[in-house]
């Protein structure tokens, strides 16, 4: 049973990236035969219109440093219903990840790339969770202070450990090489 919840999982979450990874087009453009399937509701131009004021004076708040984007955002979501800046720069966003999503498809090297620093992140993460284990991942201490100071520790740490390999292993690897031990390319 434990292998039918995993495997129901993995579906709803391919389900979920095949709804996240819609093409939005504006009124009265057709999509090829071939992505019609990945074709969600139209851009509502309209909208973007109608907030087109607020859309300027939210970009030059963020450009002057006045607020951080996240502070906006999170402000915007905040409301019980989703105002028109809110949906206007929802319609905004499909039309950014639209004009993106074509590009990523016909581009290995821009896939590869993110693979890469995704697998970097990961592998951090993993360092970060071995090293933290003895606390079994949690940071028990009462004030944000102790929490800064631990995480900054850790941080200090996984850092030495990066320099360490990054100093030392391609030596180990000649080392190894000059007695006659294979590895891998480094």
């Amino acid at each position: 049973m434990r292998h039918a919840g995993f495997l129901r999982q993995t579906v709803e979450a391919v389900i979920d990236l095949r709804r996240h990874r819609r093409l939005y087009l504006f009124p009265g453009d057709a999509a090829p035969e071939n992505l019609e399937p990945l074709v969600g509701e139209p851009i509502n131009v309209e909208r973007i219109k109608a907030n087109w004021n607020d859309i300027l004076r939210l970009v030059t708040t963020i450009r002057s440093g006045q607020v951080r984007p996240s502070t906006l955002l999170a402000k915007l979501s905040a409301f019980p219903r989703q105002n028109g800046l809110a949906l206007a720069l929802r319609y905004i966003g499909r039309t950014d990840r639209s004009i993106f999503l074509p590009q990523w498809w016909r581009n290995p090297d821009m896939r590869r790339n993110a693979t890469i620093g995704i697998n970097k992140s990961e592998t951090q993460n993993t360092l970060a969770h071995a090293l933290f284990l003895n606390r079994l991942g949690e940071l028990r201490d009462r004030t944000f202070e102790s929490h800064f100071y631990r995480a900054s520790g850790l941080n200090l740490l996984i850092n030495a450990i990066v320099c360490w390999k990054t100093l030392y292993l391609e030596q180990a690897f000649a080392d190894l090489n000059r007695d006659g031990i294979a590895t891998p390319p480094v």
